[in-house]
């Protein structure tokens, strides 16, 4: 049997620990421990890709102001040294893609995805990426772009050839569809949405049968944290909530505003919100959601959420929806627990938005 060199038993201690750090929510941890590993192994490109990963979760342009944009730079770097050393590492690729879009770089963004896409060329989830990030761009400019939606649609479009039940792609479609706003493409993105919705339940039946998605072909072999950092880079695009109906007025009383790039925020007064608290965009704060309590509703509802700086829920509000579903809503939301948000090494509460969705 070919005995393991220490120094090799060593570095894949160290990446142990590292995860493991990531899994308690100890990031200033796991960050030590892939530095560790990266200068034990420098030539591999994994401890690279371990240690941007762990620096890019804890970088947040969304925020206002964007938190630990230093870790966003080093994350960069890391994740192009490991393309320097492994050019067809699909994840690098798609997290470093991520990493861009998080920022509206959307060219930057696009070429890192077209660079995977040409290593998977089958994988929808990025030509959704590629379709998402055509409506995120045009929300940002705020001027009417038609070649930008065309190319959107035509992106989408690809990726439901791809996966004719790729029901965030319909989703992305109907909203697309309806910056158009003449009367056929307002309907033909109702019918894309109401399409989207019994898609997504079929899906919801089948999952609770213990019936999963398979992880794209460019993942294969790759070790599980990767996997699911490289998933979401290609997965963590929810479209927001529908429009309300024009009867409806969306914010309460007392309502402000604060812009942040291709997103809206909206917030009411909060007397229980410490005075530091920081702004993250809801699309990102999503994806640090860990403990989800479902709620029973027929309709999404969009909540105001305090998350303290221990991931729990502080307090929610009711944004807009059915008035009727509000108590539900908020049951389920003040139930729910997020992974804490770290600035400077230490945890802060956090101020967003969240949609609860239809079970």
């Amino acid at each position: 049997m070919l005995k393991v060199q220490p120094a090799l038993q060593t570095w894949q201690v160290r990446i142990n620990q590292g995860v493991a750090a990531i899994k308690a929510g100890r990031y200033a941890d796991a960050v030590a421990a892939f530095r560790q590993a990266v200068a034990l192994h420098a030539t591999d490109p994994i401890p690279h890709l371990y240690l941007a990963g762990a620096l890019g979760m804890q970088f947040t342009p969304e925020a206002i102001p964007p938190l630990n944009p230093e870790m966003g730079e080093e994350a960069e770097r890391e994740f192009e040294r490991v393309l320097e050393l492994d050019p067809k590492n699909w994840p690098a690729l798609v997290m470093l893609g991520q990493l861009m879009r998080q920022q509206s770089q959307f060219p930057e963004a696009r070429a890192w995805y077209r660079k995977a896409l040409d290593l998977d060329t089958n994988n929808a989830d990025i030509w959704c990426v590629l379709g998402a990030m055509s409506w995120r761009q045009l929300r940002g400019s705020r001027t009417p772009n038609a070649t930008l939606i065309d190319e959107g649609v035509s992106r989408l479009n690809q990726a439901l050839t791809l996966d004719p039940r790729h029901d965030a792609a319909m989703e992305w479609i109907s909203l697309l569809l309806r910056e158009r706003s003449d009367a056929a493409s307002i309907s033909a993105a109702d019918g894309w949405r109401k399409l989207s919705e019994t898609v997504r339940e079929e899906k919801n039946r089948l999952a609770a049968t213990g019936v999963r998605s398979s992880w794209p072909p460019a993942l294969a072999g790759t070790w599980q944290v990767l996997r699911d950092w490289a998933r979401s880079a290609v997965s963590d695009f929810p479209p927001p909530p529908p429009p309300p109906p024009p009867s409806q007025d969306p914010f309460p009383t007392g309502t402000s505003w604060r812009s942040s790039g291709a997103w809206t925020f909206r917030y009411v007064p909060a007397d229980d919100r410490s005075p530091d608290a920081i702004l993250v965009d809801p699309n990102i704060q999503e994806r640090n959601l860990i403990k989800k309590v479902p709620a029973n509703i027929s309709s999404a509802v969009r909540v105001h959420v305090v998350i303290a700086d221990d991931g729990r829920v502080k307090s929610a509000k009711f944004l807009s929806g059915d008035r009727a579903l509000e108590n539900s809503a908020l049951a389920a939301v003040r139930q729910w627990v997020y992974r804490p948000t770290i600035s400077n090494w230490k945890p802060v509460e956090v101020v967003t938005e969240a949609v609860v969705p239809v079970q």
